[in-house]
């Protein structure tokens, strides 16, 4: 049976906005969930992947390690511009130590955000306008994994327009929200998955339980949510080199994909290890990959967060360490899951 949904506009902490702050993206949801509990988780997830892009964009420095792990020196101009963009700081604002805290104030206030954001709609789970058979979430992928988001961009439009889709419909699927917050991750709340019975953070939490590595620890679902975003074409053909350096889709148009070719090493390009091998085939195929965007914003954050740097991570050990709040039972049909609890 179709689910019903509710197509809400919010500020952040819930709070109904103006229709003048057009580009304040759509959260949309179940009627049958908790709408404060699963809007504020949405919310949250999307002014992570804000302060994200911002704190890459105005600590930005190609001359550093953690960017030259992800991408190579050639890359640099373009990776800049796109959180530039993602962030909405024009590309040739002068940013310096007076200025740089003004950037991260208040980044998700609506005359902060770029205006094309009116055309992004976030749902809790899939979006109830992809078709049913494009739908994804309880679905296992290529490598074995249940897919946790994806972003639809109407193929048909494509293929009748010379330009990018300009909707963009985000789902983010429930076992996302597994990964806790940047703020939790921070400041762990006093719950059974954050602390031990003595109220110690766990491994995983606190700058001091992030450990030595790029690793999944630093994860929260406002990195997955930035790593989507990179998909949606529409929000970066404008800025300088994407048309020329980012590589076509089936439409003929470009766009930011996810690398998977199980012939090569890597065989796709999913996590921070991966992420590195990729930008090792040289200058041009990085930028090609959206989670490569997504480790790096991680790790610089992490690194600006917590005064210290993280060394690469040297295999998928040193990055998958993360279990999930709970054990989720199998889907006993599309869309529906047992057992679990928040």
């Amino acid at each position: 049976m179709a689910c019903t949904y509710l197509l809400v506009i919010v500020a952040f902490f819930m709070a109904f906005i103006a229709l003048c702050y057009a580009n304040v993206p759509h959260f949309v949801l179940p009627v049958h969930t908790d709408v404060q509990q699963s809007g504020q988780k949405l919310q949250q997830a999307f002014q992570d992947a804000v302060m994200l892009a911002r704190v890459a964009a105005v600590t930005f420095d190609p001359c550093e390690e953690v960017f030259l792990r992800y991408f190579t020196a050639e890359e640099a101009d373009f990776v800049k511009h796109a959180f530039r963009t993602m962030a909405n700081i024009p590309l040739d604002q002068v940013i310096d130590e007076k200025t740089i805290f003004g950037f991260l104030a208040n980044p998700t206030a609506a005359q902060n955000l770029p205006p094309k954001f009116a055309d992004l709609d976030i749902a809790w789970d899939d979006h109830p306008d992809v078709p049913e058979m494009d739908r994804l979430c309880g679905h296992v992928s290529e490598s074995g994994s249940m897919l946790d988001a994806y972003t639809y961009l109407d193929v048909d439009e494509l293929e009748i327009s010379d330009q990018a889709s300009q909707i963009a419909l985000v789902s983010l699927c429930e076992e996302l929200f597994q990964f806790p917050s940047l703020q939790e991750i921070e400041d762990p709340p006093y719950v059974p998955w954050a602390r031990d019975g003595q109220g110690r953070p766990l491994p995983g939490f606190t700058c001091d339980g992030l450990g030595a590595t790029d690793s999944d620890w630093m994860a929260s679902p406002g990195a997955t949510l930035l790593h989507e975003l990179m998909h949606w074409s529409y929000l970066l053909e404008d800025m300088p080199g994407f048309s020329e350096l980012i590589d076509k889709d089936e439409a003929g148009l470009p766009q930011i994909r996810d690398h998977s070719d199980l012939s090569s090493d890597p065989p796709d390009g999913m996590g921070a290890f991966h992420a590195k091998l990729l930008k090792d085939r040289g200058p041009f195929a990085a930028i090609q990959n959206a989670d490569n965007y997504r480790w790096y914003t991680l790790s610089k954050y992490w690194s600006w967060k917590c005064g210290r740097g993280f060394a690469e991570a040297m295999s998928d050990q040193d990055v998958y360490k993360r279990g999930p709040k709970v054990v989720l039972g199998e889907p006993e049909a599309a869309g529906e899951q047992t057992g679990g609890q928040w």
